[in-house]
């Protein structure tokens, strides 16, 4: 990963909302360091980035007034197997 640092919050402009700069700057900064992500939206209030480290995977959701939670599952290194894959799905059922 690059050490570039995420730029904070833009101050508002009357042509571009600031959020959105905010969310454009993220991903920018991913792709510049080839980081595989996806976008989301689970809640209306926001938009999420799922992204994908070796072993990582985390949950960016930047809302709309430019505050921006972030969430990071780390791997145990474990790799299951189909048994504990249907151990999983019926534990959610």
């Amino acid at each position: 990963m690059s050490t570039n640092t995420l730029p904070r919050p833009p101050a508002r402009t009357a042509d571009t909302p600031p959020t959105y700069t905010l969310l454009l700057d993220l991903l920018r900064t991913l792709d510049a360091d080839k980081i595989t992500y996806r976008l989301s939206r689970p809640r209306d209030e926001a938009v999420m980035v799922e992204a994908a480290v070796p072993g990582e995977r985390w949950e960016i959701e930047v809302f709309e007034d430019g505050h921006i939670e972030f969430e990071r599952f780390r791997s145990t290194g474990h790799i299951g197997n189909f048994s504990e894959l249907e151990q999983s799905l019926a534990q959610q059922r």
